[in-house]
């Protein structure tokens, strides 16, 4: 046979092979279907590794990590994690609970009395180093303080100082809030325990052991050259943010390191050196132990250490999600069966990594059944026929945004027989939901094969909990934070036009004068400041970029414009309240009919500003 022929054989063979053997066409199918996302996406660059029987069986390795270098995305490249560092931050602390080094109930003030917490209910509900894992403490998320530091080596130390004092919202142990500070904490306590820092743990503990090479919780850490730039969604180069609280998101990596954890999870840490982990602590890192949802048996539902469940494909995944300043990486795996997966984005493109894990989940449980659902059916005891209402969300990780998303995100509960309908009734809708109690406690949502909810009584107040919390208020609160919002948003538009009609008027010597003219500039500078600072939050306080979050996160023009103008709204909102008042006793005018509902909504914004800290809206504090 001549080299040709031979050659020409072996093509025809794979191509045989390949044909007729299904899982070469799954995987083919696989990856053809993930490049045709991408290329259908606004991401870049991206890096993806499907994980079977504990070890790499795809990866897909698409676009640029450098648009202007056109330097393309390779098994080298790296990216940046996000909050998937705390999957890492857990797996170090799992290390240290295991060999006895820290005990994940020891109090806090014990085990670290330099790290200072305000929490009101200490004597009852300390704050206990399991709390900080499962973000039961209490604590606060980010501040846009945080954006805006850049510390490349900062310690966990480092950012104690700076912060001072943190404080508990509600009793430790008790509602599930996400924080960034509570890991970076953590980490302060691992290094005291141990004797070492951080980055020290980091390598003894998980890089080294596992063989994840070239992996940091830094970028100063690693090969810059390999480290891909990240971009917005409209193709602009992002900053490179170093942030203080590098434990619970700084990490490092390339896809086929961090595939290797999902190796580990997904066997139960039989594919991890011996002794390096037991099956136990794997499960333990996939349940929490503290907060409302378990003490209603609900414990798969809620947050573990470092790692949530997540439906896709109608299975439940366990994991952890990432975003940092263009940055967006997925992890998750099915628990004893050695499968999972990598995703990591250089653009933040929420649809596209939605779709690939979509299409990720179908691959890797293309044989499998579905799951059972949670056994259910049971009528619901009359405790739960008296909770039927309007529910606010109580647990945002931001408090400076937490009036906003009180009219954003609301829900209405009604009751039934033997379910309950859980209906989306906030200004960013939600549709509606089946709950059935489930036989294990809780309730399960229809199609969820775990319960992931309950309702629960914490200091006198009613919650219902599905992960983050929702305080039972009256109709009459619901309905005015709905509403507020965007009346006052149309009246700022209306008084700002009123005041151009009748800046015209002044021209022509029509204008008003006296009380009329104090009236209605209350009402203009009010208006014009309202509609001011709501454009500029939304715009960098709320869907802006990293680079916009790290403007209003110091002193600028930006922040001290929102500082201003918070300032006015309220003030001129509540002076043309009083105005308005005095001015229906002197002069019974038509315009009457406008100030007063204008008045009232603008004073209504006004209060709800003042109780929520936002006159001024300062934005550069810790």
């Amino acid at each position: 046979m001549t080299i040709v022929t031979k050659g020409m054989a072996a093509i025809v063979g794979a191509f045989i092979f390949a044909f007729l053997n299904p899982l070469a066409q799954a995987q083919e199918s696989l990856s053809n279907q993930i490049e045709s996302i991408l290329e259908d996406s606004a991401v870049a660059g991206a890096g993806i590794v499907v994980v079977e029987n504990g070890e790499p069986s795809i990866e897909v390795y698409w676009g640029q990590s450098d648009i202007s270098a056109k330097t393309n995305v390779d098994p080298e490249t790296l990216f940046r994690a996000g909050s998937i560092s705390k999957n890492v931050t857990s797996l170090i602390a799992l290390r240290l609970f295991e060999r006895g080094i820290v005990d994940p109930d020891a109090l806090l003030s014990e085990i670290a009395p330099e790290i200072k917490i305000r929490n009101l209910w200490s004597d009852d509900a300390p704050v206990r180093v399991i709390h900080l894992l499962e973000h039961t403490a209490g604590l606060p998320g980010s501040s846009y303080r945080e954006y805006s530091e850049n510390k490349p080596d900062a310690s966990p130390s480092d950012y104690l100082q700076a912060v001072g004092e943190f404080e508990t919202r509600w009793p430790p142990g008790t509602l599930y809030s996400y924080s960034n500070a509570g890991h970076t904490i953590l980490a302060r306590v691992l290094e005291i325990a141990s004797g070492k820092d951080f980055d020290t743990l980091a390598r003894e503990e998980v890089f080294g052991p596992l063989g994840m090479t070239d992996m940091s919780f830094a970028t100063y850490g690693v090969d810059q050259n390999r480290l891909s730039a990240s971009y917005t969604p409209s193709g602009q180069k992002e900053g490179t943010w170093e942030m203080v609280i590098r434990p619970s998101g700084s990490l490092v990596t390339t896809p086929r390191n961090l595939a290797k954890l999902v190796g580990v999870y997904s066997t139960s840490a039989r594919n991890a050196p011996a002794g390096y982990l037991s099956e136990a602590a794997v499960t333990r890192m996939r349940g929490s132990e503290t907060g409302e949802t378990v003490k209603a048996g609900v414990s798969d539902g809620a947050y573990g250490l470092g790692t949530f469940a997540f439906i896709q494909a109608g299975h439940a995944f366990y994991g952890h999600w990432g975003k940092t300043e263009g940055f967006r990486a997925n992890m998750g795996y099915l628990p004893n069966t050695g499968s999972g997966f990598v995703i990591m984005l250089n653009v933040v493109d929420e649809s596209a990594a939605y779709q690939i894990r979509e299409a990720l989940a179908t691959y890797l449980t293309r044989n499998m059944d579905q799951p059972e659902s949670v056994e259910t059916g049971q009528a619901l005891s009359e405790s739960v026929t008296g909770k039927a209402g309007h529910y606010v969300l109580a647990t945002h990780n931001m408090p400076l945004r937490d009036w906003l998303f009180k009219a954003l995100d609301q829900k209405m509960i009604e009751v039934g027989e033997d379910q309950l309908t859980v209906i989306g009734k906030g200004l960013t809708g939600g549709g509606s939901v089946i709950y059935k109690p489930a036989k294990g406690g809780g309730f399960a949502a229809d199609d969820i094969p775990v319960a992931t909810a309950t309702f629960a009584e914490v200091e006198g107040q009613t919650f219902w909990i599905d992960r983050d919390a929702y305080v039972r208020v009256s109709a009459f609160e619901a309905g005015l934070r709905r509403l507020v919002l965007p009346a006052a948003v149309i009246v700022s538009l209306i008084a700002v036009l009123h005041g151009l009609v009748w800046g015209v008027m002044g021209l022509i010597g029509r204008g008003p004068s006296g009380l009329g003219m104090w009236t209605r500039s209350s009402l203009l500078a009010s208006g014009l400041a309202f509609l001011i600072t709501f454009a500029l939050f939304a715009k960098y306080g709320l869907v802006g970029s990293w680079t916009d979050l790290a403007q209003i996160g110091q002193v600028s023009l930006i922040s001290l414009t929102l500082a201003v103008t918070s300032s006015v709204a309220v003030l001129g909102a509540l002076a043309s309240f009083a105005l308005v008042g005095w001015k229906t006793l002197s002069d019974r005018s038509l315009f009457l009919v406008y100030a007063w509902p204008a008045s009232i909504v603008l004073s209504s914004l006004a209060v709800i500003w003042i109780m929520a800290g936002w006159a001024p809206l300062i934005t550069w504090t810790w």
